[in-house]
């Protein structure tokens, strides 16, 4: 191979690089809607008498839930009122019992910066209440919507991915 061959194939490999991503020009909403329609998707995979009641709107809100002011598209709601909530910015998750020291509610969100979904929950009781990020494994949808159909929470540690850590 010659010198020439060699240069052409670095200032190739250099331009894939320096080339925009395709993910990079996908929007956050998209992003965000592509996730919720693969959590529906697995729930419409489901028997009908184990699926997710699916409510369109606000209107599936208690004045509890309301605390957070965003406008909701559609609710995926489980008999004991746990809920999947489809923002345009994100996906709510609603536990319906409050916790003593942190909140069991979480918000799924789209960076664009890190191109991951990450889970944002907040961590204390203090005002303002520290808010810990966790990037999410999107693999893992259909153990939240076995969780919802069982009536169970859904546990953080078991959505988000796994750092090995070497010592």
């Amino acid at each position: 191979m010659s010198w020439i061959d060699k240069e052409l194939k670095r200032r190739a490999a250099a331009s894939r690089r320096s080339a925009p991503r395709q993910s990079s020009t996908i929007s956050t909403a998209d992003r965000i809607r592509e996730l919720w329609d693969k959590l529906e998707r697995a729930n419409a995979a489901l028997p009908s008498e184990l699926q997710l009641s699916l409510e369109q709107g606000d209107t599936a809100l208690s004045w509890q839930e309301r605390q957070d002011e965003a406008t909701f598209a559609a609710w995926l709601r489980a008999r004991n009122k746990a809920a999947l909530g489809f923002a345009t910015d994100g996906i709510r998750y609603v536990w319906p019992e409050t916790g003593r020291r942190r909140s069991y509610n979480f918000w799924i969100r789209w960076d664009p910066g890190q191109e991951r979904y990450l889970l944002s929950l907040r961590v204390g009781t203090s005002v303002p209440a520290p808010v810990a990020s966790y990037a999410l494994d999107d693999g893992r949808i259909d153990y939240m919507i076995k969780r919802l159909v069982m009536g169970q929470r859904i546990r953080i540690g078991a959505i988000r991915k796994k750092r090995l850590w070497f010592f």
